[in-house]
């Protein structure tokens, strides 16, 4: 085990251009979600993916919390669109747009969509208006990014600080003590080696390779061969 007592300052200026680069992602992003949609009609958003206009309500109700929520269903059959669960929605009267209430996408199966509220009651024009939808822009993954970005640069006296200066190169990888050879008759030559790679290492592995060469089975392997031995994921 490695004795890193905090992240290499070097790791630590490069992670911080990351976290500049991707607060720059987002403010781009985010400009260019509003600016774009700005310029479209309710048919036009329709047809990007970004609204379902008209919707129907199927379904009202209280979920947890005692949050009230609807079950809508699209009456278009569009192929591809924006919205999945987790994404903030914006539904509103489409004669009068100041009539809107933001809501959460509970799950979205076919043309049928769940979305729970953060309200003590529906408001009543829900239920005698003319409804659409609009996907509102998402900057979670951002977020996430930000978290993880930050995580590292403040790690210190933990095996993450560890990890991050074996990454760039200001750690030596420590090789194993004892080599164990994986062999699974599912697997093919190649992700036999990878998930033997796995195994014997004490800290970092790379798993890479095109789309349907198996990363997920090899990485599925991996996991289950490493809980038998004991190891903790």
């Amino acid at each position: 085990m490695h004795q890193m007592n905090k992240v290499h300052e070097e790791v630590v200026n490069d992670l911080q251009k990351l976290l500049t680069l991707v607060e720059k992602e987002r403010s781009e992003e985010y400009a260019y979600y509003f600016e774009h949609l700005a310029r479209l009609s309710i048919q036009q958003k329709v047809r990007e993916g970004y609204s379902w206009s008209p919707v129907h309500i199927k379904d009202t109700g209280f979920g947890l919390g005692d949050y009230p929520y609807i079950k809508i269903e699209n009456k278009l059959t569009e192929s591809s669109h924006q919205f999945s669960a987790g994404k903030q929605v914006k539904i509103y009267n489409s004669a009068n747009a100041k009539e809107f209430a933001i809501g959460a996408v509970h799950y979205v199966e076919g043309n049928t969509m769940k979305i729970v509220f953060m309200l003590d009651d529906l408001p009543d024009w829900m239920e005698e208006s003319k409804l659409t939808v609009d996907v509102l822009f998402d900057d979670k993954t951002y977020k996430e990014m930000e978290k993880a970005l930050h995580t590292v640069i403040n790690a210190k006296n933990c095996r993450l600080a560890e990890l991050a200066n074996i990454c760039y190169g200001h750690a030596p990888i420590e090789p194993p003590a004892d080599i164990t050879y994986y062999h699974n008759e599912m697997l093919n030559e190649s992700q036999n080696s990878a998930v033997s790679a796995i195994i014997n290492t004490n800290d970092l592995t790379i798993i890479h390779g095109p789309p349907g060469t198996g990363k997920t089975t090899t990485l599925v392997s991996a996991i289950h061969e490493m809980v038998k031995r004991g190891d903790q994921i």
